[in-house]
């Protein structure tokens, strides 16, 4: 019997083509990831001085805009001072919907 009915698969080509198909996921999964932007907002060794801080604090208490609430809660974030950029992060939150 010449023409066999079941014929040996070309193993070479299906590693081929599971390579390709794990290295399109791993591209797309990458691009649509939320890690990415957060890494992107936070530069761990650009900070602030104490007198900017400070300077921050006394705008954010006498305006209504939430981008000063944002910019203080990323750098107590940058410093790793939690707590406090919870605050700020939800007082921005609060005058953004104030806002609307």
């Amino acid at each position: 019997m010449k023409g066999s009915v079941l014929a040996r698969p070309n193993l070479k080509l299906f590693l081929l083509a599971a390579v390709l198909l794990l290295a399109v996921q791993d591209l797309v999964t990458r691009g649509h990831s939320q890690s990415t932007t957060v890494y992107a907002r936070v530069r761990p060794g650009e900070r602030v001085s104490e007198d900017v801080l400070r300077q921050w604090i006394a705008e954010a208490s006498q305006s209504e805009a939430p981008d000063v609430c944002m910019r203080l809660s990323d750098e107590y974030y940058r410093r790793g001072e939690l707590r406090r950029a919870l605050f700020f992060l939800r007082r921005a939150e609060q005058l953004a919907e104030a806002q609307d």
